[in-house]
């Protein structure tokens, strides 16, 4: 979700955040609702009419909450955006 479009001495920035409350686990699949915390990722982007373009995305960490999984957070990834 985009909150915000502005421009600044650097170019175009994205302020936006995932709008899912759940996310899959990466190692057992499970998802999970429970947020362990929070923290920005900047992503630069291709340029817009010549000038760049960089999202600062809201990425939350989760909490597995499958007993037996092997990973105790993971951060939540935004289909087609990260990795």
């Amino acid at each position: 979700m985009v909150d915000q479009v502005r421009h600044d001495d650097n170019g175009v920035v994205l302020d936006a955040r995932a709008a899912a409350n759940e996310a899959e686990c990466p190692g057992c699949g499970v998802r999970s609702g429970r947020v362990h915390g929070r923290y920005q990722r900047r992503l630069a982007d291709t340029p817009l009419a010549g000038q760049p373009v960089m999202i600062q995305l809201l990425v939350r960490r989760f909490v597995c909450v499958e007993p037996g999984c092997t990973r105790s957070t993971f951060a939540e990834q935004v289909s087609g955006l990260t990795v």
